[in-house]
């Protein structure tokens, strides 16, 4: 086997370089973006830190309500389910309060978030002014997690009695996750 020339050694070293040089910049490039990772990830734990510091003085004044809404708020067995349950509920009520219903309109699962899930109904009725307030003052309690994501009373038109109103409301219930 011969020696290398001197050329020979100085392409030899050189391409040692570029493969080093190629590796390192390739390396670097891994890194910047792990530490640009961790750094968004840091960022984020540091702002759910803070939020955490802000509402730990609370902490005694939250837990028992926690506690509350893990006891009492209802799991959602079916979507589907749930959804004409209430408006099987809404129907009842309103047949004994002597409301009319229109228009009784199932609404797309909305997203709730990560603490609740939502079943909404739109009904769009009629009939006498105090039935109404008090069908409506019925509906919406902590009690029964149900509140109005929409709420519209329209007073008597011409021609009708004035103790007649019309009622448009989009009643939703919270379940479970």
């Amino acid at each position: 086997m011969r020696t290398l020339r001197t050329s020979e050694w100085i392409l030899l070293i050189l391409t040692f370089v570029v493969i080093f040089t190629v590796g390192n910049v390739i390396l670097w490039n891994k890194h910047k973006e792990r530490e640009k990772q961790v750094k968004a990830k840091l960022a984020k734990l540091e702002e759910q830190l803070a939020t955490n510091l802000a509402y730990a003085p609370e902490q005694a004044f939250w837990l028992p309500k926690d506690e509350w809404l893990d006891a009492r708020m209802p799991k959602m067995s079916d979507f589907g389910a749930e959804q004409s349950s209430l408006l099987e509920y809404l129907q009842t009520t309103a047949r004994e309060r002597g409301i009319r219903l229109n228009t009784q309109t199932l609404q797309k699962p909305a997203d709730g978030s990560k603490f609740h899930s939502v079943v909404s109904v739109t009904i769009q009725s009629n009939g006498p002014d105090q039935a109404i307030y008090d069908w409506l003052s019925e509906m919406q309690s902590p009690e029964k997690f149900q509140y109005f994501s929409y709420l519209q009373l329209d007073p008597y038109d011409a021609g009708r009695p004035k103790l007649e109103m019309d009622c448009r409301f989009t009643l939703s219930r919270w379940f479970q996750p």
